[in-house]
């Protein structure tokens, strides 16, 4: 056995995952930045797996979700903003 054998080995699949890389990179390239991002309701669905009291998560929840949960939390802002108003 080559003493040389491993490393000889462990290069080749250096390389080969490097191919690979390089390959999906290229494939990425191929993409418009349009079709790099998830549908909203994909996205909506991850910002609601954040805490309920995540003043982020509300707020683009707020501002671009479309779930019952969005449309909950807009109404209780508005009520909140007219309360304060009328005070």
């Amino acid at each position: 056995m080559n003493p040389m054998e491993p490393a000889r080995n462990t290069l080749d699949e250096i390389n080969d995952e490097n191919n690979i890389n390089q390959s999906i990179s290229q494939d990425e390239e191929q993409f418009d930045a349009s079709s790099k991002q998830a549908p909203m309701a994909f996205t909506e669905q991850l910002i609601q797996q954040l805490p309920k009291n995540n003043e982020g998560r509300n707020k683009w929840l707020m501002e671009y979700g479309s779930s019952d949960e969005a449309r909950t939390l807009r109404n209780q802002h508005k009520a909140n903003v007219e309360n304060q108003q009328s005070i």
